[in-house]
């Protein structure tokens, strides 16, 4: 329940979706209606098995295949995974393993049942560094932000796709009225209105990425505190420090600051440090 509430901002984003989309089908109480409909059979088609076996396609991602995958970390995951629901018993016994061949050193985790890690990961990290990628991912999962990403995308994609209907629809009136009814003033109306709603949805994705990035930076402190607890603090450090070796960045400027999905690593290992000092 606390992960749920800690991801609240992604469901109000939900909401203001549905809000738009009703006032862009008139504000009534049919478009209210369709609106919801629409959104509750997006949300449940995203949550559904179903849902996660498309995002699982779309991620191109693989089970183990190999001995030599199976053999390593078919054991590491499995204890981690044993901790885990020792810690949050309503994970259940459904997580699998999948690995993508994106060379990045990475991991991630979606959906109810679906935990990935990069080939480059697998290539570079030791045993001890990948059982804190575990834990940390376990912990997207037990605190439910997996659950809420798949809202957030099929929010924005229903909404962009709505969009992106309406002005072609404003589009093609332009160009039909322009052909047969030059100089109509219905042109220029119906041209101020593409103009406003373009500069609507641009303000508001604007916002509702500073918003939502914020709040997938809390959900990585979340998430690296959810490992420490079930007992992988010292590997988690490990393995960001590793990352902290790999990351070439130099200075970043405050809007791309503001849209970072996750915190500086310094920042994250310097928490998880205090936290042992204190312990």
């Amino acid at each position: 329940m606390k992960g749920m509430l800690s991801n609240w901002v992604y469901f109000v984003w939900a909401c203001v979706y549905v809000l738009l989309l009703w006032i862009i089908l008139g504000c009534t109480w049919q478009g209210f209606l369709w609106s919801l409909s629409i959104y509750l059979i997006s949300i449940s088609i995203a949550l559904s098995p179903v849902g996660e076996n498309i995002m699982r396609k779309l991620e191109q991602v693989k089970p183990l295949l190999t001995t030599h995958e199976k053999e390593r970390l078919l054991p590491l995951f499995v204890e981690v995974y044993q901790k885990a629901l020792t810690e949050t018993p309503s994970l259940g016994n459904n997580v699998e393993l999948f690995i993508s061949n994106d060379m990045t050193v990475n991991a991630f985790a979606f959906g109810r049942n679906t935990i990935v890690i990069n080939k480059g990961t697998i290539e570079t990290m030791n045993d001890e560094e990948i059982k804190g990628i575990f834990a940390h991912e376990f912990g997207h999962l037990a605190h439910h932000d997996t659950k809420a990403l798949l809202i957030n995308v099929i929010g924005n994609g229903l909404f962009s796709l709505v969009i992106m209907i309406i002005n072609g629809i404003i589009t093609a009136y332009n160009i039909i009225t322009n052909l047969f009814r030059p100089g109509h003033d219905s042109i220029w109306i119906m041209s101020l209105l593409q103009g406003l709603i373009n500069f609507i949805v641009t303000v508001i994705m604007g916002v509702g990425s500073i918003i939502l990035s914020a709040n997938s930076r809390q959900n990585e402190f979340h998430a690296d505190n959810y490992a420490s607890k079930i007992g992988y603090r010292e590997n988690l450090i490990e393995a960001l420090y590793f990352l902290s070796k790999l990351d070439m960045r130099g200075k970043i400027s405050f809007k791309d600051k503001m849209k970072m999905s996750h915190p500086h690593i310094n920042e994250r290992m310097g928490r998880l440090e205090n936290e042992q000092l204190t312990a």
